[in-house]
Formats: C-alpha cells, sequence, structure tokens
C-alpha cells in the first residue's frame, strides 16, 4: 500500500478537508492526518464544517484551528477525506481554487476526482485506510493517532455490526489495541453520547413514522417546523436512523429532516441483501450498498418521497 511518507511534501502547504455535516470517522481522520503531518513538519491547516460536542474526547484539537475563516497561500495543495464525490467536499471554494487533489477515502461509489486518488473499496473506513497509510518501518502510529482512528473504525462499522466488517478489519482494530488504544473507554465515548436534544430528535423521527411496500420500508419525515421548534441540529439526529432500522420485518429506512424551508437531508439504510446507494444519486448523494445520504433543495418533499418509492420497487423485487 502506498504511505503518506510517499505522497506528502515537506515544502508543501496542505489544506485538509472532509465532507458536509462530517461524522465521526471524518472528523477523526482529519484530526489524525493533521496531527500526523503536525508530528512530520508539513504545513498543514484543517477545515471542518462543524464539530460536534460528542467528539471532545478526540486528541489534538489543542494542536490546530479548524475554523471556517479560509486563508492559505495561492498555491497550496487540497486533500479531500471521506468524500464519496465532487459535491460532498465542504468548503467547496478550496477544491475550485486549487490545481491538485489528493483523494483518499473507502466509499464504493467515488469516482476519483483527485489528481491522486487513494480510494479503497476493501477498507471499512478511511480512519482504517489512513493507519495502513501510515505505517511504515521509520513511523510507529502514536496511541493518540490510533485512538482517533480506532474511534472512526468503530463508528463506520457500527461497532463491527454492519457488512463493511471483515477479517482485516479485526486485524487493523488488533493492531491498535496492540499500541495501547482502550477499546472500552472508545466504545462509551462512540455510542453512549445521546443528550437531550438527540432524544428530542429521536422523539420526532418516531412520531412521523410511515410504512410503505407492505411494512418493508420505514419512512420518516420532520419538517421544518417541528426541528426549528425544539432548536434543532442535524447532528442532534446523529444515530437517530440506526434506532429506525432495529424492525426486524423492515428492509429500507428512510429519515428525511428539512433542516431549513425547502433544504432537506435523508439519511437512508438497508439490510443484507439490498443495496440502496444508486437511489440517492437523483439527489447527489452518495455512500456506501447499505448506508447512504444525501442533501438537496432542488425538489420538494412529494417530489423526494415519489423518487424515492420508485427507484426502491425494483431494489426490493429482487435480491443481489
Amino acid at each position: 500500500m502506498t504511505t503518506l511518507a510517499q505522497i506528502l511534501e515537506q515544502n508543501s502547504t496542505y489544506a485538509v478537508v472532509s465532507h458536509i455535516d462530517p461524522d465521526l470517522d471524518a472528523i477523526s481522520s482529519v484530526l489524525s492526518l493533521l496531527f500526523y503531518m503536525n508530528q512530520n513538519g508539513i504545513q498543514a491547516r484543517g477545515y471542518l464544517e462543524n464539530i460536534p460536542d460528542y467528539t471532545d474526547f478526540l486528541y489534538g484539537w489543542d494542536l490546530f484551528d479548524l475554523g471556517h475563516q479560509v486563508s492559505l497561500p495561492e498555491k497550496y495543495t487540497l486533500i479531500t477525506l471521506d468524500c464519496a464525490s465532487v459535491s460532498r467536499i465542504w468548503p467547496s471554494s478550496l477544491f475550485q481554487k486549487t490545481k491538485s487533489v489528493i483523494n483518499l477515502d473507502h466509499h464504493i461509489d467515488n469516482p476519483g476526482f483527485g489528481s491522486m486518488n487513494f480510494v479503497s473499496h476493501e477498507v471499512s473506513s478511511t480512519a482504517e485506510l489512513l493507519f495502513q497509510m501510515m505505517k511504515t518501518e521509520s513511523y510507529s502510529v502514536p496511541k493518540e493517532i490510533a485512538s482517533n482512528l480506532y474511534a472512526g473504525l468503530l463508528f463506520d462499522t457500527g461497532g463491527f455490526r454492519y457488512s463493511n466488517t471483515k477479517i482485516s478489519t479485526f486485524e487493523t482494530a488488533k493492531q491498535m489495541i496492540q499500541i495501547g488504544v482502550n477499546p472500552t473507554y472508545l466504545a462509551e465515548k462512540v455510542f453512549n453520547r445521546w443528550e437531550k436534544n438527540g432524544f428530542q430528535a429521536l422523539e420526532l423521527s418516531l412520531s412521523t413514522i410511515e410504512y410503505w411496500d407492505k411494512n418493508q420500508i420505514l419512512f420518516s419525515f420532520i419538517p421544518y417546523q417541528m426541528i426549528s421548534k425544539l432548536n434543532l441540529l442535524n447532528s442532534d439526529f446523529e444515530g437517530v436512523i440506526d434506532f429506525l432500522r432495529v424492525r426486524r420485518s423492515i428492509k429500507v429506512s428512510i429519515l428525511i429532516r428539512e433542516m431549513e424551508p425547502g433544504y432537506y437531508k435523508g439519511s437512508i439504510r438497508s439490510i443484507e441483501p439490498y443495496a440502496i446507494n444508486d437511489i440517492v444519486r437523483p439527489f447527489h448523494g452518495g455512500g456506501h450498498k447499505r448506508a447512504a445520504g444525501f442533501s438537496t433543495s432542488d425538489y420538494t418533499i412529494s417530489e423526494i418521497k415519489s423518487i424515492l418509492q420508485e427507484t426502491l420497487k425494483p431494489i426490493l423485487s429482487k435480491q443481489e
């Protein structure tokens, strides 16, 4: 595998970014890469659209300015982490202004939009990809980075429950634990992190459930008025979709929230063998075979529902 030492240049300046509404895999990967670059004397600055409070256990927040102020020299190389497509990059202005992009990702639908592309569908997460790229004979991954990346790996595999979990995933986790990672502590931080707002978001989602196609599909839509009344953020809905998928008869779970008037964010999950990553493409979304998402202001909620229902019919009528 290509290593980070082989692609990062000492005399270059880098901007490190991820996707809109970054999740724990994205955030831990950005922090870990910045930590690595700082250790190796490489100039870099990171950008994240938002930073959920529950990620405060990750190492490196004190080392970096990850604010929204975009200030870089005229020439820089952009590193995108965990971005399945150009439309998901945040901030998009950094992609538009650079001629050189290093694309590091694990999503199956990543088209390879970078000048250099390191996209592996065989790893569970971008965190796992980064860990493998950091390991060299001359560089021992420190506990701080290994802990961050273990958290990202744990999150993206749902605690080793999702179909992206493979033998190599457990091997990577084993290597991280051998470095000194505390798996019990990190499992608590990754999964036991709900606050009042999260339960309010779950309550709203449960109160608006519809069942489609003979109870095979669970659909929940939360309009802006309900969200704004409780002052909920998109991060408050993190993990809600995983509660909605637990009913045994459900093959596909869909959660859509109207975060601003006319601006919709969707999360979709499915069980094997039903692949749903293609159904978010009309909305410029992306993801995995059984976990995908999108953001759009191009359609009404009625249009979104109609498109989803039509595209799901052939998926449910046949198996992979």
